[in-house]
């Protein structure tokens, strides 16, 4: 999530709904940076397996891993690591070769802390991608910092599909990019503003684990 302004302007997305979080991921192995990870891996510890140019991951209460993601040894990179048992239980890494272990290395990576800046697409049933149906979901934006908050802006992340954000409730836009990202109103200091989103859900989506709907933020502090 982009942020200009200084260490002391700060802002708050919370959302009520379980099914806007993602868990956060803590331990790895060297050279290797947790991104993202699906919700539906559920709390607990996972496990990833750095072995040269090969990465596997093994979600909590998985015994399966999933397939062998083969890594560029040379340049740095983003790969989506699925468990064995469920596709839609994946993290999503940033791997720096220069920086990964000599031989082979296994952690146990525990899933926890809820962070609420992103909505994904990992939780979808059958019946509801059969169905098309379309959720939405509010998000409280807050100042928590001290200045006034200016050039408040959203986005969608690369690669989002079926998501659409809006201010008022009523028209909707997905801005692929800060250039045409939706503005938000100025926030003193306290003040919240409400953020609407809505999904709709595609006759692939509960299969695919490889969507993450990210927003993209940036502001300006005063």
């Amino acid at each position: 999530m982009p942020v200009v302004g200084t260490h002391a302007d700060a802002l708050r997305l919370s959302v009520a709904s379980a099914e806007v979080r993602h868990l956060t991921a803590v331990g790895t192995v060297p050279g290797v940076v947790i991104a993202a990870v699906a919700a539906r891996n559920g709390e607990g510890t996972g496990r990833l397996r750095c072995d040269g140019d090969e990465l596997q991951w093994q979600a909590p209460g998985s015994s399966t891993w999933g397939d062998v993601q083969f890594v560029d040894a040379v340049n740095d990179a983003e790969y989506l690591l699925e468990d064995g048992e469920d596709r839609n239980k994946w993290i999503r890494v940033d791997v720096y070769p220069d920086y990964l272990p000599d031989g082979a290395a296994e952690v146990g990576v525990t899933l926890t802390d809820v962070r609420e800046n992103g909505i994904s697409n990992d939780d979808v049933t059958a019946s509801e991608a059969a169905a098309g149906d379309v959720t939405t979901h509010t998000v409280t934006v807050e100042n928590v910092g001290t200045v006034t908050l200016s050039q408040i802006q959203v986005w969608l992340a690369s690669g989002v599909t079926g998501l659409e954000i809006s201010d008022d409730g009523s028209t909707w836009v997905s801005p692929a990019s800060e250039a045409s990202a939706l503005a938000l109103p100025d926030l003193a200091a306290g003040d919240t503003d409400t953020l609407h989103l809505r999904r709709t859900i595609s006759a692939s989506a509960d299969s695919d684990a490889g969507v993450v709907n990210h927003l993209g933020l940036s502001f300006c502090g005063l």
